[in-house]
This record gives C-alpha cells, structure tokens and sequence, in this order.
C-alpha cells in the first residue's frame, strides 16, 4: 500500500458527507485557508479533527472508506487488529477502489468541553473557542492551535501558513499562541513575531 497515494477529498466534500454529525474540525494547511477565506496554497492531504471516539462518526458516514492507524510511518487496519486505536491518534481513510487515500482523522482528547494539546495537557482552551466555523459552517480548528502544531516542524509550508495568519490574529489569538510557544519551545523564532 503506498503511503504517498493521497488524493484527498475537499473540506466541502468533506463537510457535506458529516452534515449534521459532529463534533469535528477541519484542521492543518486547510484550516488555516478556511480561516482566511481562500486557498493559499496547495494540500496534499485532508487533516480533521474529532475526539478520541470519534472515529465512529466517520465509520458511519464514509462506509466506502477502510480506517488504517497511521503510526510511526506505517499504517494499521483497524478492522483486522482490535486494540489499535488505544494507543494511536492518527487514523487514515483507505479508498479501495481508487487506490487513494482520502482523509486524515486525528483522534484529540476532548474533555469536559475542553481541547487539550496531545503533546502537552497543560495548554488548552475551552472546546466551543477551539472549533470555528466558516460561513457556509464547515467546522476548523482555530488558527492559533493550528500554528501551535506547525511550530513544531517550522517547514516551508508552516512559514507559509504562520506569515498568512499573524497580521489576521487577535491580540488574544496571538497571545494565546506566544503563551503556548513559550511553554513548549521558548526560544521559538516566532515568538518574536507575536509580540504586540
């Protein structure tokens, strides 16, 4: 099975299969375009978001799809090893038929109405400030939790992405991300752009 073989469907694609299901949230490269209001760039994948259960929703309204975890550059089919998703976040949609993959769906820890960074619990904010949604309302993850991830890797792309977002952030989005930054990576290039 090629790793590489994405053509993934588009957040409206995306978004008209859920209608009505939740919650999930558009998220990476392609939440940061919703946010924007335009696609900046191109996606070579689909990234979601839902919580640790949730991949059921999708089960449900993708049944063409097969659900492998994705980890440590290896995927695993759900179907065929019960336990698997216990100890994985990341899950990919398998389309069969066209010998593509289709979606991303990572699996976060949501709880009591709250989002939690997955590489540190301490840096959250409260679910209903997580989610936003665009004005046809596909849901997506706000930018600065997206930029939060990106910072991580700080490819070409994360620049790209970071250098669209920061004039368009709130002061309390961009604090919020310089506080998250600060904890995880204090000598983070961006912190310097984020303060105002």
């Amino acid at each position: 099975m090629d790793l590489d073989a994405w053509d993934a469907w588009t957040p409206v694609e995306v978004a008209a299969r859920l209608d009505g299901v939740g919650p999930w949230a558009v998220a990476g490269g392609w939440a940061i375009d919703l946010f924007v209001g335009f696609q900046s760039r191109e996606h070579e994948d689909l990234e979601v978001v839902t919580s640790r259960g949730g991949l059921a929703l999708f089960q449900s309204a993708m049944p063409e799809l097969e659900w492998y975890a994705a980890h440590a550059g290896e995927v695993t089919a759900v179907s065929r090893t019960p336990g698997i998703l216990r100890p994985t976040w990341q899950t990919w949609g398998w389309d069969a038929p066209a010998g593509k993959w289709r979606l991303d769906v990572m699996r976060e820890t949501w709880v009591g109405g709250r989002w939690a960074y997955r590489r540190n619990p301490a840096i959250d904010m409260p679910l209903d400030a997580a989610l936003h949604k665009t004005a046809s309302h596909i849901p997506f993850l706000a930018p600065e939790i997206v930029l939060l991830f990106k910072a991580k890797h700080s490819r070409d792309k994360d620049r790209h992405d970071f250098e669209l977002v920061l004039p368009r952030l709130t002061d309390a989005q961009a604090n919020w991300l310089a506080r998250a930054l600060s904890v995880e990576d204090p000598s983070h290039a961006w912190l310097r752009e984020l303060q105002r």
